[in-house]
């Protein structure tokens, strides 16, 4: 790559500076180097429960717990910038330049001989990019809950996989609106369920807050107290306060202490959640599920 010398447009929504690539691959590079803190800079393929990277070469910027006994962390957040889940194969996409959740995914393979990674992806926005690298690949499972009908377009039910990783793609679309229960719904019903089946190494977790009720972005209701339970590689939150609020509550849930308290939403600021459209889909979820396990096929772990 040549030298920028002004700001050049690689996306129809992402832009390249002078520094821009040196910025982004410090953010990957922090990312891989809490990796190597969770799982040991050694390698190795011991069980690892790390969910999401974060760091650089001072711990600033990540929060950690100690898992019992290895003496190593057991958790860690990545505060980087930019977002990367929509980052294709071939092309910046997104705000994004580099995939860096599924960089961290390769990296816990091949460095760490982690065989079985499940990517979680709580965006409000689905994770094309992240889909796309992994959607023949067995040995990774990929969960998204996102709003149904936003841009990219992409994550429907229907898409599960494909060739060896058939079944490893589970998209959970949610109609606009919802909000916390909905999305302890879709935990309960499609994502712990499907998750436990997998029996993952590694989780690594693309934590968009842009699903925030305050956010501008879109048109679901989570609160800050429903992000507390969610535990980061950190991607989309498009409004100061709310994208502030959610990451304490993630940290602090992350190292095992109380929901923060946050600025709570204004009279009429929240609706009722559209809880029939919230069974319909994930009843569609759960009945693909069902079929691909019943069937026997690719993808059944």
């Amino acid at each position: 790559m040549g030298r920028l010398k002004e700001p050049t447009l690689v996306d129809d929504s992402t832009y390249l500076a002078p520094g821009s690539f040196t910025d982004c691959a410090r953010s990957v590079g922090a990312i891989l180097d809490l990796l190597d803190r969770l799982l040991g800079a050694g390698g190795g393929s011991g069980s690892s429960s790390g969910k999401g990277g974060g760091g650089g070469g001072q711990p600033s910027g990540a929060a950690t717990g100690v898992g019992a006994g290895a003496g190593l962390p057991s958790a860690g957040f990545a505060l980087v910038r930019p977002p990367g889940h929509h980052v294709l194969p071939g092309r910046p996409m997104g705000f994004g330049v580099f995939n860096a959740v599924a960089i961290a995914a390769r990296y816990a393979r091949e460095r760490h001989g982690m065989e079985r990674i499940l990517i979680v992806d709580f965006d409000v926005h689905h994770g094309n990019g992240t889909m796309e690298v992994f959607y023949d690949d067995c040995r990774t499972l990929y969960i998204s809950t996102h709003q149904a009908g936003l841009w990219p377009y992409t994550g429907k039910a229907r898409e599960t996989g494909a060739a060896d990783g058939a079944g490893a793609t589970v998209n959970v679309p949610l109609p606009g609106g919802s909000g916390d229960e909905a999305m302890r719904e879709a935990w309960r019903r499609v994502v712990l369920p499907a998750a436990e089946r997998f029996g993952p190494q590694l989780l690594l977790v693309s934590a968009g807050y842009d699903a925030h009720w305050r956010d501008p972005l879109a048109g679901m209701q989570i609160t800050a107290a429903g992000y507390h339970w969610l535990a980061l590689i950190l991607e989309g939150g498009y409004d100061g306060l709310s994208l502030a609020e959610s990451v304490e509550a993630s940290v602090e849930g992350l190292m095992g202490r109380p929901a923060p308290s946050a600025a709570p939403p204004p009279p009429r600021a929240l609706h009722e959640e559209p809880c029939s459209k919230v069974d319909k889909a994930l009843q569609g979820v759960k009945g693909r599920e069902r079929a691909r396990t019943e069937g026997g096929g690719p993808g059944r772990w």
